[in-house]
């Protein structure tokens, strides 16, 4: 399986000349498995414009039922710092399927999954 862009979590930045750029994102997902043995297994990722960072921006995540929870939830946390040639670049979040039941990734503003994708530039 390929990744996919969560959706909202993609923005362009322009970054200038002489710069350090950290990227940090956080969210969530729930697993879709029902009963005690359910779970999903996900690959999250900062992609910078449209590729996966050689160091860095990945993280792997399990939801995982048990017999007296059912919709287990996961959180992921990543961040990176890198430097970029000056002019714009699009940053965004992609996830792929591992293993396991289907599973919903983040949410709107109101959901305890949102997600929040962050760049902060920093001049040399």
């Amino acid at each position: 399986t390929a990744f996919t862009l969560v959706p909202g979590l993609s923005l362009s930045v322009n970054v200038p000349a002489n710069s350090v750029v950290f990227v940090s994102t956080t969210g969530g997902m729930a697993t879709q498995g029902t009963g005690a043995g359910g779970f999903s297994v996900l690959s999250m990722a900062i992609y910078i414009d449209g590729v996966l960072p050689a160091n860095g921006g990945y993280q792997r995540i399990s939801a995982l039922n048990n017999s007296g929870l059912a919709g287990s939830i996961a959180t992921w946390a990543i961040d990176l710092t890198t430097t970029l040639s000056a002019g714009t670049h699009t940053f965004s979040v992609q996830t792929k399927y591992a293993q396991g039941s289907s599973a919903t990734v983040s949410s709107g503003n109101t959901g305890v999954l949102q997600g929040a994708l962050n760049v902060l530039i920093i001049k040399k």
